[in-house]
């Protein structure tokens, strides 16, 4: 079940400071990417995972990975470049925007994906996005939001029988609203905006410092392919990846905590 604010989209007039990457791999070498290369985090030398330079999705590179390999770590998961400007609640930079096109391959296993979330490149990740093949066949990968409510974590799906070689666009967004359940993220497919909830916060307070620290702080994104290993999987490819820092205007937050709120009077 999706559940809708009444809240305006919030455009970038609305927002400052931006701190900035763009990862089009066109400029990489081919091959796996190194941990340390362009502030990439990789410590697991064993991914499944490199630059390709046939079917790529755009331009004349992308980026191949699979979960093929598994591993139970956060910590040598692949991480993004970190940004310069962190986000958080305490702030200033309150906002964090992502977003990246993806395109599975063929001749999936059953059970394989990757998640793509927030985090701040020691594993203690935020709500994810997940690309699954749950049943084995080209038409049958799933994508799905992962969000916590308070009180449980619940999914939702966003998109079924995605076929193979069909390139999604993704993009999410999310404002850190000081204090609890109050935090706003939202995911747009293809342009259209497919879901809004909150955030992952309150897991943090509940798990009382046992899962990481509150409040979190983020800056970079966590392509997670570890925990369940899928042999033979075929993975799918990324490429145009952006994700960026900016401080909102004190009238955005405002109304995108009152979004929040309809959210979880909702779900109540």
């Amino acid at each position: 079940m999706k559940y809708v604010t009444l809240v305006a989209l919030v455009g970038l007039s609305a927002l400052s400071l931006a701190d900035a990457q763009f990862i089009d791999f066109e400029s990489y070498p081919t091959g796996p990417i190194a941990n340390g290369y362009n502030g990439w985090q990789i410590t697991n030398p064993g991914w499944d995972q490199g630059v390709i330079n046939t079917g790529a999705i755009s331009g004349s590179q992308s980026w191949h990975i699979s979960n093929a390999v598994g591993s139970g770590s956060y910590g040598d998961q692949p991480y993004t470049p970190a940004l310069t400007n962190a986000v958080s609640e305490t702030g200033p930079f309150q906002y964090f925007e992502a977003s990246w096109k993806w395109m599975p391959l063929a001749g999936g296993v059953s059970t394989e994906g990757i998640t793509v979330s927030i985090d701040n490149g020691t594993g203690q990740r935020g709500n994810y996005i997940r690309m699954e093949n749950q049943g084995g066949l080209d038409t049958s990968w799933s994508i799905y939001a992962y969000d916590y409510d308070g009180t449980n974590f619940y999914l939702t799906y966003l998109a079924t029988n995605v076929n193979a070689g069909t390139v999604i666009d993704m993009k999410f967004d999310m404002t850190f609203n000081p204090g609890l359940q109050n935090d706003v993220w939202r995911i747009w497919m293809n342009s259209s905006l497919v879901y809004t909830g909150t955030g992952w916060e309150d897991f943090f307070v509940d798990g009382a410092g046992a899962y990481g620290s509150y409040p979190v702080t983020y800056d970079r994104l966590l392509i997670r392919a570890g925990g369940g290993q899928a042999p033979g999987a075929a993975g799918m490819l990324f490429d145009d990846i952006s994700y960026q820092s900016l401080v909102p205007e004190p009238a955005s937050l405002a109304v995108l905590g009152l979004g929040a709120a309809v959210v979880l009077r909702r779900r109540r």
